[in-house]
């Protein structure tokens, strides 16, 4: 068995232990709801002899087993290299420090570090209640997984869509492999091989991720956490080079609703902007976007000419909206230049056509007269869907005809 089906074997072992997590818990709702229905019923009540009898044959069965457990738990505690309670290993160390929000998220999680593995824990959040809808299951359940790069000659081989897991699996020559998947991670625990290991650490979409890659063979994972979708993510790349793990995770679009009620589409008197939208300024742009309660104070807000912006290209302005905590929203709109002199405006927006993209590779959404809109690399979905909802109003109280 080569590593990589080592990994898989242990993945689906922990997704099939979730699985039936799930299950138990349905189960238990039902018996709960039953229960409180014969609490309810006065012809199902217990006559009480027979409780009393019932509650003395508990407490000499409790007494029994707890002088047998205590060795076993001995045992047990005695075999393990370490236990690290409250701090999500030392991924989070510096980020641990600096943030108020990851000090929040990693409290709730449990480390166990065996001689072979490491096993996060992540326990129940005191707010959960299984019987009851919960926001982050909400928000697990709306996740996309797209791959936006990946190697030469890879393809996707499979994908899942499941009530606790969403995957993506690709496979390339020479036996490649690389595999992404979001799992909803409430009350389940997960082993990370990390046996024979170099592990490192660095940032992804804002949040402190662990790289563990096989000494003496190309074997990666990469492990992060989104908390408000109570979910984990992993990137498993084999006969792949860390380097195309690590960018394949790092291009991994994951978006998801988190049903904050942030952006509400509100009503805009165009009349007092400009007819075209050609000669819109980045101001007015941005005065647009906060009037229809998409750029609030939630987040920062830019306005930067050509000269302060620094930018070679053809670029008159531009103005954005940014977060940078998770979910993240990246959203800037540049009004390009008039001028065509030279040529270079016309090159300019040749490329942004064809490509769908700026030069500096930032994606683009839309292009329309002259304007430039980058938002779609946010993983807010609620802010992206209100996003396209006012643009699309913008664009046809103008009368405009988008390129794209």
């Amino acid at each position: 068995m080569n590593s990589y089906e080592a990994i898989r074997d242990r993945y689906e072992d922990a997704l099939l232990e979730r699985m039936m997590e799930a299950v138990r818990t349905a189960q238990g709702q039902a018996a709960l709801a039953e229960n409180e229905r014969l609490r309810a019923d006065p012809g199902a009540a217990v006559p009480r002899s027979l409780d009393q009898k019932c509650r003395r044959l508990i407490r000499r069965g409790y007494r029994k087993g707890q002088l047998h457990r205590s060795g076993r738990i001995t045992l047990r505690v005695a075999g393990r290299v370490a236990v690290i309670v409250a701090v999500l290993m030392v991924t989070f160390a510096v980020a641990y420090a600096a943030s108020p929000a990851i000090r929040t998220a990693t409290n709730t999680w449990i480390v166990n570090t065996f001689k072979d593995h490491t096993e996060i824990v992540a326990p129940i959040p005191p707010d959960y209640d299984p019987s009851q809808p919960d926001e982050r299951k909400t928000v697990f359940d709306s996740i996309t997984l797209q791959a936006n790069w990946l190697p030469d000659d890879f393809s996707l081989y499979k994908s899942t869509d499941s009530y606790i897991e969403k995957n993506l699996e690709y496979r390339g020559p020479d036996g490649g492999r690389l595999f992404a998947a979001a799992t909803f991670t409430i009350g389940t625990s997960d082993n990370i091989d990390t046996e024979d290991s170099d592990i490192s650490y660095f940032t992804i979409f804002g949040t402190p991720a662990t790289l563990i890659s096989k000494r003496g063979r190309e074997a990666h994972q990469i492990v992060w956490f989104i908390e408000k979708a109570g979910t984990t993510v992993y990137v498993f790349g084999e006969n792949v080079s860390e380097r195309d793990t690590k960018v394949f995770a790092l291009n991994l679009e994951i978006k998801y609703n988190t049903g904050s009620g942030l952006y509400s589409l509100k009503d805009v008197d165009l009349t007092s902007y400009p007819e075209h939208l050609s000669d819109w300024s980045a101001q007015q742009l941005r005065d647009y976007f906060a009037d229809s309660g998409i750029f609030i104070q939630q987040g920062c807000s830019l306005l930067q000419d050509r000269e302060s912006f620094g930018m070679k290209a053809p670029i008159n302005e531009v103005t954005g909206y940014i977060i940078t905590e998770d979910p993240t929203v990246y959203c800037l709109i540049y009004t390009v230049m008039k001028d065509d002199s030279e040529g270079s405006v016309s090159d300019y927006l040749d490329y942004v056509r064809e490509k769908h993209k700026l030069p500096i590779g930032d994606p683009v959404d839309h292009l329309a007269d002259r304007v430039i809109f980058c938002y779609g690399g946010s993983t807010d979905q609620d802010f992206i869907d209100a996003m396209e909802a006012a643009y699309n109003r913008l664009i046809t109280e103008l009368g405009v005809t988008p390129d794209f």
